[in-house]
């Protein structure tokens, strides 16, 4: 969710966390574990 209210609404964090009732950290914090799942999935299919 967060994920898709950043890269795909264009919100700021502060906005996406307070449509998502949780913390601007929590919203970093969620994004950052998104990004490392995304490597690590690219890392295996090859594609970096």
């Amino acid at each position: 969710d967060a994920v898709l209210l950043v890269y795909g609404e264009g919100l700021s964090h502060a906005v996406a966390a307070e449509a998502m009732g949780i913390s601007e950290t929590t919203v970093s914090w969620h994004i950052h574990e998104a990004k490392k799942r995304l490597k690590t999935l690219l890392l295996s299919a090859g594609e970096v």
